[in-house]
């Protein structure tokens, strides 16, 4: 009689796409020795990968309609979504990512190209899942000629009539900021209270800014460093604090600063913990050019803050296809880490982002990939051939693993420059 074969798992361990591995066939029966039967080697190709981006927790809207990747120069290749997840394996250097996104009727198709070591280090959740709350309260010493904002847990908000709502409050223990700014020539008063969890709705005690937690601010001066002809200067304030970096908004600068210099408020070191770190924004601004710093310094002393490189102008062409393809060319300022070049034309926008991993050094050929080859896609989601409109180019000094500027005398900058097609 023919024996009946049984089957026995001889390795249950993790198996990774693109794996090549041998199999043996083991054949058993009751009266029979065990031998093998053959052998033979496969590729393991399960449909997954090694970049995840997921879109499960985001809105209908924020969900892609279109994905596709490209891995390496090769052919871009179109990507189907699991449950609003979407898998794909790069095997080369680097890579690149494109999807579209609609809302009231326009359409966004985003392309972003990284080095394979910043697609593959995490699963990317484009909308993670946050607990927010909203707390409300009222003030006492702001009057008709200031201005006061009050932020606590990534929540901001100005304090209109003596009234506040924060919302968007962070889970966590976090330091609530209050900053009274005249518009005049009344003092400044600021208010930090250390270590609160608010639950959600929760009314606070008011904020008296002429009251005994109120503290006088500290004042310095910044000199500012790189200013270009012609260039409008801005300043303005903010303020680091907790274990997560909390950002709160001290004040906005409203009016162009004077001269190479400016006096700057900000919290006294009495009022201070050794994790509160000061941001002097500065931002400077041409017709066609904008560039902006924000230092980082615990104690607020005179200093001088440098403005950042501005961003070239680049050489911008027509592509042919069937909409509206651009390409810029430029050479990126080495303090920037991304590039991003955008146009809107049609009501409908394409925007690219570049890596200096991606990049490797500081060329840069930015070109609107042609996608109408490939399956689902939609010539109108792009502006159309005959648009018109206005593009723009930019730096950024922050990295995809940066994650916090709580650290004496770090920098985040920005550039960019724009133009019309």
């Amino acid at each position: 009689t023919t024996p009946s074969p049984t089957t026995s798992p001889m390795y249950t361990g993790p198996v990774q796409v693109g794996q090549t591995t041998t199999l043996k066939a083991i054949a058993t029966a009751p009266g029979f020795s065990t031998s093998a039967v053959g052998t033979a080697v496969i590729t393991i190709n399960l449909g997954g990968g090694n970049v995840t981006i997921d879109y499960s927790t985001c809105a209908a809207s924020q969900r892609p309609l279109w994905l596709a990747f490209q891995d390496d120069a090769a052919a871009w290749t179109v990507v189907t979504g699991v449950n609003n997840v979407y898998t794909f394996n790069v095997t080369g250097a680097r890579g690149g990512v494109a999807w579209v996104t609609q809302s009231a009727g326009a359409s966004t198709v985003a392309v972003e190209y990284l080095s394979k070591a910043e697609l593959t280090a995490s699963a990317v959740v484009v909308c993670p899942s946050t607990s927010t709350k909203t707390v409300t309260g009222t003030t006492a010493g702001v009057g008709v000629t200031d201005n006061a904002n009050v932020s606590l847990g990534g929540g901001t908000t100005i304090v209109s009539a003596n009234q506040f709502t924060i919302s968007g409050i962070a889970d966590g223990t976090h330091d609530l900021v209050a900053f009274r700014h005249s518009l005049v020539a009344a003092p400044a008063s600021g208010i930090i209270r250390r270590g609160l969890v608010p639950t959600n709705g929760d009314v606070l005690p008011v904020l008296d800014f002429n009251g005994a937690e109120a503290f006088a601010p500290a004042t310095a001066l910044v000199t500012i460093g790189g200013i270009a002809s012609g260039e409008s200067i801005l300043n303005s304030m903010r303020y680091q604090t907790g274990a997560t970096c909390d950002t709160a908004l001290l004040y906005m600068g409203l009016t162009p600063v004077t001269g190479s210099a400016v006096t700057v408020s900000g919290v006294p070191a009495a009022s201070q913990v050794s994790t509160d770190f000061h941001g002097i924004d500065l931002s400077a601004a041409l017709t066609n050019a904008f560039r902006s710093v924000t230092e980082f310094h615990h104690a607020l002393a005179n200093v001088t803050v440098a403005l950042p490189a501005a961003m070239p102008m680049p050489t911008v062409t027509t592509l042919t296809g069937p909409y509206k393809r651009l390409q810029a060319v430029y050479t990126l300022p080495s303090e920037y880490l991304t590039t991003t070049f955008e146009y809107t034309g049609s009501s409908n926008t394409a925007t690219m982002m570049a890596t200096s991993g991606y990049l490797g050094g500081s060329a840069v050929t930015l070109a609107f990939p042609n996608f109408s080859s490939l399956a689902g896609w939609n010539n109108a989601w792009a502006p159309a051939s005959s648009s018109t409109g206005n593009w723009v180019a930019g730096g950024a000094s922050v990295s995809l693993t940066t994650t916090t500027f709580c650290s004496e005398g770090s920098r985040s900058t920005f550039a960019a420059t724009q133009g019309t097609f």
